[in-house]
């Protein structure tokens, strides 16, 4: 792929840091922690990401510090998608393999700026000061690595090449960390754009259920049961949730809808007509 004939980008805020040995993936993360607004230190990630056994870091230890840090970690793919990436002041984390296909030598590195003339992007590799490297040659050590790249943003902060289903996985990644606010706030940004996302809307219920905040999950759900009524699984949450505050008629109403569609996870709304009955016979003692 030729470099893009595109205005000149340089996204500021995004530090070069030194890395220590073979702590690459610590410096590049940190580098875009930083950028994102969170205090960290390539020492302090690398003790979160650092696998002693390969000497080195995973692509999922990156995602998951991330995560932990309360940041959304989405990955992306290919020279397009970068691209347009940066001309939305998004810096990309990527891993490119600078030695060859049998004798591999992996990196991570942030690639932050693009200029077309003289056809270069500016990356911060692991020293201390940014680096300007030609397109081509980036380019072929990055398809070594099958172009994966990663954004790390905040949860209201779309990525120019979002896609509902991949972005409501990464935000359920801060859910699985319990960072539920901000979930909540990415799963709010996501049916800000796509208002019917099934996935979103159950997300943004699990959220408030998790912060304590029922009514606000039995809106979430009865809404999404209204625009959503072959879902068996929203009924079952909803059921849930009505059970929890003691509404049982309706909670049954609730579970009767999801075990007539039979589908996905019929023993899952077994349980929650057993747990219903139960708290019936309870009641009625």
């Amino acid at each position: 792929m030729p470099p893009p004939d595109m205005e000149a980008v340089s996204i500021a805020g995004v530090p070069a840091y030194a890395q220590q040995e073979h702590r690459c993936g610590a410096a590049a993360l940190a580098s875009v922690l930083t950028w994102s607004r969170v205090r960290v230190s390539s020492q302090n990630i690398g003790t979160q990401v650092h696998n002693p056994q390969r000497d080195g870091t995973l692509q999922a230890a990156l995602i998951s510090s991330a995560r932990r840090n309360r940041r959304v970690a989405y990955p992306i793919h290919g020279p397009k998608a970068l691209i347009l990436e940066l001309k939305a002041g998004h810096p990309v984390l990527v891993l490119v393999n600078r030695g060859l296909s049998w004798w591999p030598a992996w990196h991570y590195s942030v690639v932050c700026g693009y200029r077309s003339d003289p056809g270069e992007v500016l990356m911060a590799r692991g020293t201390p000061v940014k680096e300007w490297v030609p397109w081509t040659a980036f380019l072929r050590t990055w398809q070594r690595a099958d172009f994966w790249g990663l954004l790390v943003l905040r949860p209201d902060d779309l990525p120019a090449t979002v896609e509902a289903d991949s972005w409501a996985r990464s935000v359920h990644g801060l859910e699985l960390a319990a960072h539920h606010r901000l979930a909540l706030t990415g799963y709010t940004a996501a049916l800000t754009r796509w208002p019917t996302h099934l996935a979103a809307m159950m997300g943004r219920a699990n959220c408030f259920y998790a912060l304590g905040r029922l009514k606000l999950s039995e809106a979430a759900l009865r809404r999404a049961a209204a625009l959503h009524p072959d879902s068996g699984p929203v009924h079952n949450n909803l059921a849930h949730i009505l059970l929890k505050q003691g509404k049982l008629q309706a909670a049954d109403e609730a579970i009767n809808a999801a075990l007539r569609l039979g589908k996905p996870h019929p023993p899952a709304y077994e349980q929650t007509r057993e747990a219903i009955r139960r708290a019936r016979d309870s009641r009625a003692h």
